[in-house]
Formats: structure tokens, C-alpha cells, sequence
């Protein structure tokens, strides 16, 4: 109950900034309202309503010889009324951590760290490469849950470059996933990209400790 007021509490602020911008300092808020009402025709109708909420502030630093420093803090809040011909059936509501993360970054390396969204490309409908999150082409909204971890990314003048990354603490599926990770289990990996004539290749490298991950799986199951 303390977490979900806390939350509340940052909501209303974010409310109050709209955009703060300083000589080397900014503070942006963007926000993202979206509705939703379904009905279904049987011997009794029943439908549906609700609506989505998502605030994000986005602080940055600029400190100069094209270094920066900014962050990202979002929440999606949301709620969801179902109706039995004219009689109230059912509530459901959630308020959860969208995005958390802060990154510092140069005009050729980037390091991300907290709650992020990890992809490696546009998409939309074919993605082989959904490793880390869980887009569905139909949702014109293109939300979808981030994951806890650290992620590097260094770009050479050649266009070539090469990523790095470790996620820690995630339990839900992600991706093609079939199992869900276990938390305190890291997970490592890799990608180098590299720019050829009619497009770019990249190889993957993972290291996920799948023995010990399998094993945890088997002794819990």
C-alpha cells in the first residue's frame, strides 16, 4: 500500500512539470492516455471498459565534450470494469515500474542501466531477434515490459559495433521464451554488427548458464 501511494504521489508531480530546461540541464514529461470499450452479444450481453495511463519523466545532464547523463522514470497504471448486462461483475486494476533506468553516453559508447527495453531492430511483424521483449504487431500502442539489466554499446567510426549486456532479477517470460528465467540466475550476452554492402550482419553470442538454470527448473518442478 506504501509503494502504490508513494506512486501516486510521483504521479501528481509529474503532473505539475511539464518541461524544465536549463543551461546543460533539462526535465521533459510526455505522458500516454489510451481507452478501451468491448462488448460481447450472448443470451446475457456483457462488455467491458477501461483505460491506460502512462507518465514518464526523462531528466538529462549535458556535461559537455558530448557527454551526457539522463534517465528515464515511467509507470504504467491501469484499469479495467466488466459489466454483466447492466449490473457491475468485476474490477481489475495494476500499477507497476514501466521504465527505470539511467545512462551515460559519448558520441561513441552507451551504457544503460535498471528497467529497459532491449531490441535490435524495426520489425514489426517477423522478429526473430524478439529476444527481450514481447511486442505484438496488433497493439498500435507497442507496449511492452522491459527488463532488469545492464547493457553496453560501443559504435566504431566504421559503423560497426558491438553490444554487451547482463540482465539480473527478471521471473517473467520474455521473448520466445518457453521457461522463465530464474532471478537470481545472471544472464549474459552479446552482439557484434557489422555493415555489409546490401545491409549488415551480426553475431550473437549467449551465455545464459543454461545448465544451471535447466537444473533449477528440474528441482522446482
Amino acid at each position: 500500500m506504501k509503494t502504490k501511494v508513494k506512486l501516486i504521489i510521483w504521479i501528481a508531480f509529474f503532473g505539475l512539470i511539464h518541461t524544465v530546461k536549463g543551461q546543460k540541464t533539462s526535465l521533459d514529461f510526455n505522458n500516454q492516455v489510451s481507452a478501451w470499450l468491448g462488448m460481447n452479444y450472448t443470451d446475457k450481453v456483457f462488455w467491458q471498459t477501461g483505460a491506460r495511463y502512462i507518465p514518464a519523466l526523462s531528466p538529462a545532464w549535458n556535461t559537455g565534450n558530448n557527454k551526457k547523463l539522463d534517465a528515464e522514470l515511467s509507470v504504467n497504471t491501469y484499469g479495467n470494469l466488466l459489466f454483466s448486462g447492466s449490473s457491475f461483475d468485476t474490477a481489475a486494476y495494476n500499477l507497476k515500474p514501466y521504465r527505470l533506468w539511467m545512462r551515460y553516453s559519448t558520441s561513441n559508447l552507451e551504457i544503460r542501466a535498471g528497467l529497459q527495453k532491449i531490441n535490435f531492430g524495426s520489425a514489426n511483424i517477423f522478429r526473430p531477434l524478439m529476444w527481450f521483449d514481447r511486442m505484438d504487431f496488433r497493439d498500435p500502442l507497442q507496449l511492452t515490459d522491459g527488463v532488469y539489466g545492464l547493457l553496453g554499446r560501443y559504435y566504431f567510426n566504421n559503423n560497426v559495433n558491438i553490444w554487451l549486456w547482463t540482465l539480473y532479477g527478471n521471473k517473467n517470460l520474455k521473448g520466445w521464451e518457453i521457461a522463465p528465467s530464474v532471478p537470481t540466475i545472471p544472464e549474459y550476452g552479446g552482439r557484434t554488427q557489422v555493415p555489409i554492402p546490401k545491409g549488415e550482419i551480426a553475431i550473437v553470442i549467449i551465455i545464459a548458464l543454461l545448465i544451471i538454470r535447466s537444473f533449477i527448473l528440474i528441482i522446482q518442478w
